[in-house]
């Protein structure tokens, strides 16, 4: 089973490159053999279709 978790995202100044704040986004890392199997190889493309409390992964 994995755990949704959360990623920071840095957000910069437009005139310069410093970080004017940090926000936080939902985040999920998908990993294992079962990818392969299940026809995502690495770099393929991966299209989601979003509803309610699913996510459907489709290789594109």
């Amino acid at each position: 089973m994995y755990k949704v978790g959360y990623v920071s995202i840095r957000h910069e100044s437009r005139r310069d490159i410093t970080a004017t704040h940090y926000s936080r986004s939902p985040s999920l890392h998908l990993k294992g053999d079962w990818l392969r199997e299940a026809g995502f190889d690495a770099e393929c493309s991966v299209a989601v279709k979003i509803e309610m409390g699913c996510l459907l992964l489709t290789t594109g």
